[in-house]
């Protein structure tokens, strides 16, 4: 669940990811490199130019919403 806050956030909560990504998409990324932090690492392979410029213009803010999710997980 962290991992899918991570990279989609939610608009209503302190989930403020700016990556782009949607749920769907998420899950597609965590299923592919196994977590968010992954999809970051990876974040040159990603095919969608949406999504890989989300996830490499936005690192920070997708390992602090990982992070409070992680707390409230």
């Amino acid at each position: 669940m962290a991992d899918l806050l991570a990279l989609k956030g939610e608009r209503w909560t302190t989930f403020r990811a700016r990556a782009g990504i949607g749920e769907k998409g998420a899950k597609d990324l965590i299923e592919r490199f196994g977590s968010a932090e992954g999809a970051l690492e990876h974040a040159a392979e990603v095919e969608r130019k949406a999504y890989r410029e989300g996830l490499q213009n936005h690192v920070e803010q997708v390992r602090q919403s990982k992070r409070l999710a992680t707390i409230f997980d």
